[in-house]
């Protein structure tokens, strides 16, 4: 699968990526102190993530519905968008908003590529698939120190649906946990 959006794409994983991912979650694990910063990096085994990459490839080329692609700006690998089954009955119960659907990540794995718009975009078009697959309810977890993906998400229609104060504790200093819903109406207009 391969989706062209402005100036990147979003496509399936290859087994040249293996190596980038293996760096980024062993060496340059710089996008983990943006994207969870209270957990703790732990080096991830080659042969383990080898096997584990591996068998994600074999799937998506055995499936029609992807919960990953990687992102590219030009010809270069810079990270990768997911997705994952997302349900919570302290959403529902706090927010009366639906309780179950997607929750849609992104990882720009590649310092150089940050501030500059490509996360938005892949985001866009991660959001346009997986609306296009069927999905009804799209969310987004960060927190309130991730700057950068506050204001992606925002620039979306997603918006914050959940927070919980003082959730996060980020070098002594606490922080919310944001949970944001895709407004659909609003994502329609900006794409």
């Amino acid at each position: 699968m391969r989706i062209e959006y402005r100036d990147i794409v979003l496509r399936d994983c290859r087994e040249e990526d293996i190596e980038d991912e293996l760096r980024w979650m062993n060496a340059q694990t710089q996008w983990m102190d943006e994207d969870t910063p209270w957990e703790r990096a732990e080096p991830v085994d080659p042969a383990f993530l080898r096997e584990e990459m591996l068998d994600m490839i074999r799937d998506a080329a055995a499936n029609d519905r992807r919960s990953r692609l990687e992102i590219l700006v030009g010809d270069r690998h810079v990270g990768f968008v997911c997705a994952y089954p997302f349900a919570t009955a302290d959403l529902a119960a706090r927010t009366g908003a639906a309780a179950t659907g997607l929750a849609l990540g992104i990882e720009l794995c590649e310092p150089e590529y940050w501030g500059r718009g490509y996360g938005t975009q892949a985001l866009a078009a991660w959001t346009r698939y997986c609306l296009d697959q069927g999905a009804t309810h799209l969310f987004l977890e960060t927190w309130s120190g991730n700057r950068r993906m506050m204001g992606c998400a925002e620039k979306l229609g997603y918006s914050v649906c959940l927070r919980e104060i003082g959730a996060r504790t980020v070098n002594g200093r606490s922080w919310d946990a944001l949970t944001y819903a895709l407004d659909i109406g609003g994502f329609n207009a900006v794409y």
